[in-house]
């Protein structure tokens, strides 16, 4: 599903596939579609709590 090619983009065998390592960048895996839910701003302040499974 989505998650998967979320984690294939991050893990390619030739580094300069990897997502964040493009020359994008930091801003190609900030718009990636698999990180679309991700509130940055709030992330680099530590505002968002760590997911909890029960």
């Amino acid at each position: 599903g989505r998650s998967e090619l979320g984690l294939c983009s991050l893990h390619r065998h030739r580094p300069g596939q990897r997502l964040g390592n493009t020359s994008t960048g930091i801003r190609g895996i900030r718009k990636h579609r698999w990180f679309g839910s991700v509130k940055w701003k709030r992330l680099a302040l530590r505002q968002i709590d760590a997911p909890t499974r029960v």
